[in-house]
């Protein structure tokens, strides 16, 4: 063995024990063992000084027998010392690269790319890389966009594309009519608190020309079920929900229902509904197409007051209503007739201390199809689709008003009107309660897309000018035009199971920019 030479820790089992070798790694502490740790794995290493724990995160470099599972050190030295004194967030941020678990996820993160990039290579699609640079803005979703800024002018200089939408339907309009591409993101988001956002993250985004809604969601189920099943290692069964936007803002209050919960409902109830309200806030209900026994009632009114202002229960068995706690509401068979369901009911009228209190509703509505022995799906997947193509105002709040340029959820797809309503052909796929897709037909006929930018504009700030240059391609010959994008890490923390999506980036940066390298 030529010692010169480094061997890494996961290519020890390929050699013959009594092989003697050179590692490098951190010292670190395992079952009271001390290890040497290098990003492929971790080994035992033996008779050592005593006086070397004292050296735990430090680097080091070891020579010795390689003895099956450990290592009999002959000469070991120190690279670089470790400060032990120094452990906050900022540290903590660079030095959990040192850790199996999320090294392992790191290479989990790259079979996921490989999976993706040869199912779709196998399906005819070209791999490309557009640009992050853009000029004039595009403002896709209304939002502001980051700025490039000139180093000596100090003026703005491009924009940093919030997806690579425009330049693959550029290239779709130019001929290349399937393609894909891992591209990276910038949407700054004025609350900064959501661990789904990052103002930095990757996107798969899928281009395909003469493919229309139906075609499109096909195709993509496919694809998530290929990353799963391969992921999983083992049959995920191709049962994705559909529902349209209209009817999931009715039985779930969001357009993010939680699939694995479908029999358990969760519209949002208005004070205008409550008897005597007192406020002008929104109540939360969660509607059980069941009836809970009186002592389950009184015990949960009980537990649920400890978390939220104000709680009441109401009840419908044959006709006749049963009320528990503090609000009801007005006319409780009037405001249930709309959910067309025939059984028993109990409906829990929840009013929150504060705006963030989805973990409580998703943790009460996890226990509740426990008590009801309902089978919890590991992965409830849907569609939520057709969405209406402009924001209400009280969609939106104070600080996304301030900086809105135009009210489109979706500026460049394509329209159509229903009961005197301007819709969307387009849908999200939601996992587990979490959006980790957008797509739908984009508009491909010039003069509708002029029409749709002036509607978006109404009231906003919008210069119709920017967009020339897209209205030219388009009227130039544009096929039919489909596209979806994938938040790739928040699918692969829905499919990983991880805390957030910050687990699966590297130096994370939350939706206002704030990343604890720095700060």
């Amino acid at each position: 063995m030529n010692l010169q030479k480094r061997t890494l820790i996961k290519q020890l089992d390929q050699l013959p024990e009594n092989s003697m070798v050179k590692i490098c790694g951190w010292l670190a502490v395992s079952n009271e063992d001390l290890i040497v740790r290098d990003f492929t794995g971790a080994i035992i290493i033996k008779d050592i000084d005593e006086k070397l724990s004292s050296e735990i995160g430090s680097r080091v470099q070891v020579k010795g027998l390689y003895c099956g599972n450990k290592i009999m050190v002959k000469e070991l030295s120190i690279i670089s010392r470790s400060n032990l004194i120094i452990s906050n967030d900022k540290v903590q941020s660079i030095k959990k690269y040192r850790q199996t678990e999320h090294v392992n996820l790191l290479r989990q993160m790259n079979i996921a790319e490989q999976l993706v990039r040869g199912f779709l290579l196998e399906n005819n699609f070209i791999e490309i890389r557009t640009p992050i640079l853009w000029e004039p803005p595009i403002r896709e979703y209304g939002q502001l966009e980051l700025e490039a800024v000139h180093p000596e002018f100090h003026n703005s200089m491009y924009s940093l594309l919030q997806s690579p939408l425009v330049p693959s339907l550029l290239i779709a309009i130019g001929g290349l009519e399937r393609t894909f591409q891992f591209s990276r993101c910038f949407r700054w988001d004025p609350q900064g608190d959501d661990n789904t956002k990052s103002l930095e993250f990757n996107q798969l985004h899928l281009t395909m020309a003469f493919t229309s809604m139906e075609e499109g969601r096909e195709f993509s189920e496919r694809l998530i079920s290929h990353l799963i099943n391969n992921l999983k290692g083992e049959g995920f069964s191709n049962s994705f929900s559909r529902i349209t936007y209209d009817e999931s803002i009715m039985k779930f209050g969001n357009d993010r229902p939680d699939f694995r919960y479908n029999e358990i409902l969760t519209p949002i109830i208005y004070s205008k509904e409550i008897i005597n309200s007192q406020t002008d806030s929104l109540f939360q209900g969660v509607l059980v197409k069941s009836l809970l026994p009186e002592f389950v009632l009184r015990t949960l009114l009980e537990s649920l007051g400890k978390y939220f202002e104000n709680v009441g229960i109401m009840t419908m068995s044959g006709g006749n209503v049963k009320k528990y706690g503090n609000i009801h509401l007005k006319n409780f068979k009037a405001w249930i007739s709309k959910f067309n369901i025939k059984s028993d009911v109990t409906l829990f009228i929840l009013q929150p201390k504060s705006e963030r209190y989805d973990p409580l509703i998703k943790a009460f509505c996890r226990q509740l199809a426990k008590y009801l022995n309902q089978s919890i799906k590991e992965i409830g997947i849907g569609w939520v689709e057709n969405f209406p193509y402009l924001f209400k105002m009280d969609e939106l709040n104070e600080k996304e008003l301030k900086y809105l340029k135009h009210f489109s959820r979706s500026l460049f797809g394509r329209t159509y009107k229903e009961n005197g309503k301007i819709y969307l052909r387009s849908h999200d796929l939601i996992l587990n309660g979490v959006e980790i897709a957008s797509g739908g037909e984009k508009e491909h006929d010039a003069l509708k897309f002029k029409e749709n930018l002036i509607v978006a504009s109404r009231g906003a700030n919008i210069n119709l000018e920017d967009y020339n240059y897209y209205i030219e391609a388009l009227q130039n010959g544009a096929p039919p035009l489909y596209t979806i994008a994938f938040g790739w890490e928040r699918l692969l923390s829905q499919i990983f199971k991880t805390n957030s999506i910050y687990d699966l980036i590297i130096f994370p940066k939350d939706g206002a920019g704030r990343w604890k390298v720095i700060e």
